[in-house]
């Protein structure tokens, strides 16, 4: 079985979530890491979309409001992270700590989302 990873970000998605979190940026020092690595204000990196490209599994991006009621009572106040999905269940498999950890850089959460994935299956 091909196991499925969602990225959630700490945002809202939709024009009023991405004015929203572009205010909170800027206004009241907020953010989001996995946004940090993944854009550069309002456009994806160059090389995250490599990344995607390249992954060869499924992981599937979500905002805030994108979250099915499960995945929310897992992710509350615990956003942005990473999800794996067992069976009907889903755990985080990479929390927003670990995401801190990698800076806006893409190459480091390759790195870290390759380990864990490595990891979390032994």
């Amino acid at each position: 079985m091909r196991k499925k990873y969602i990225a959630i970000y700490n945002a809202n998605g939709g024009i009023f979530g991405e004015i929203g979190y572009f205010l909170g940026k800027i206004f009241k020092n907020k953010h989001c890491e996995l946004c940090d690595i993944t854009h550069i204000l309002a456009w994806k990196k160059k090389s995250w979309k490599e990344f995607e490209k390249l992954l060869g599994c499924d992981l599937q991006v979500l905002h805030l409001n994108d979250q099915s009621s499960t995945m929310k009572k897992i992710t509350n106040n615990k956003t942005p992270c990473i999800l794996v999905k067992k069976e009907n269940s889903y755990e985080i498999l990479i929390t927003y700590q670990d995401l801190a950890s990698c800076g806006s850089s893409v190459s480091k959460f390759i790195k870290l989302f390759n380990s864990k994935k490595e990891n979390y299956f032994v």
